[in-house]
Order: C-alpha cells, then sequence, then structure tokens
C-alpha cells in the first residue's frame, strides 16, 4: 500500500488489540513501530481496541511513534460493572478507568461508544453510566440503543428494556 503511494493507514479489526495474539514474535505495539518505522506512511490510525487487551506497551506505542495518530476508538459500551458483566465485555470498570487515566496521560484522544437499555439495565446502571460521561468528558462519542440481535445470548434475556425507556 505505502508503494502505492497510501499516505493514511487504518489498523483495523473486530477487536484489533487481539493482534499477534496467535503469534510468537510481535504484537500490536511491534506492527505499530514497525509501519512507523517504513518511509511513507504519515498517518497510521488504531481502531476498534479494547481495555482488556490494552498493554502500557502499547500506549507507549501510540505515544512514542510519530506516524501513530494519538487517538483509539475503544467502544466501552457501558460502565457499570454488573451490566459489563451481563455483556459479556472482559473488563470491568476500575480496569477501564486506570486505562483511561493512561491514556489521557500520554495525550491520546478517547473515541468511544455506548449502549443503553441492554437487557437488565436499572435506573442505578444507568445513571453510573450517565455520571462517568459527564466525568470524564470523552473526545469523541456515540451512544445507541440496545437492540436485540437473533442467536446472541442478550436476544435471549427475559429481562428486555422497553423502547420507550431505551428512547428516553
Amino acid at each position: 500500500l505505502i508503494a502505492d503511494g497510501t499516505v493514511e493507514l487504518n489498523v483495523i479489526a473486530q477487536d484489533t488489540t487481539s493482534y499477534g495474539s496467535d503469534l510468537d514474535e510481535i504484537d500490536l505495539a511491534g506492527l505499530l513501530r514497525k509501519l512507523n518505522s517504513m518511509d511513507g506512511a504519515t498517518w497510521i490510525r488504531l481502531m476498534y481496541t479494547y481495555p482488556q487487551r490494552f498493554t502500557d506497551e502499547l500506549v507507549r506505542a501510540i505515544d512514542e511513534c510519530e506516524h501513530v495518530v494519538p487517538y483509539v476508538d475503544m467502544p466501552l459500551q457501558h460502565i457499570a460493572d454488573s451490566v459489563l458483566r451481563r455483556m459479556g465485555r472482559g473488563a470491568g470498570r476500575e480496569r477501564i478507568e486506570e486505562l483511561l487515566d493512561k491514556l489521557r496521560a500520554a495525550g491520546i484522544a478517547i473515541r468511544t461508544t455506548f449502549i443503553v437499555g441492554f437487557p437488565g439495565e436499572t435506573e442505578d446502571e444507568f445513571e453510573q453510566l450517565l455520571t462517568f460521561v459527564k466525568e470524564f468528558e470523552f473526545d469523541a462519542m456515540g451512544v445507541f440503543a440496545y437492540s436485540p440481535e437473533p442467536g446472541t445470548p442478550a436476544a435471549g434475556m427475559s429481562d428486555q428494556v422497553p423502547d420507550e425507556i431505551k428512547a428516553e
């Protein structure tokens, strides 16, 4: 791509932070460092990263690589531990907040998305999310109402939130 004149590379996958988990010689931080060292790529953007696999070395690589955009797209989906567990997210509030603090300290912009109305979400869980969003002040954010996808565990949960509550 670089030989053909591409100057912007988007490193993207369903879970980009899993890159290299099946390899012995390189992980995502190493990939970013390799791409950064190539002549021609002036803008390398990292998308769809997740807290459970985001390492300190990855934070350093983003911070230190001049061609890596100091930006991550990290779909957190919620902040209440109980909702995160029901979603099967693999990281809780403490881990998320610790990582976000490290990213901010490194000057890395954070874009995220959240889901409201996930099955079983209580008023208290929603308020936790609302307070968190107000206090953290993300650089960019999207919010979506949960919608059941056929065949997923959440679609079969009995405590679906009514559409009018999700819209509210």
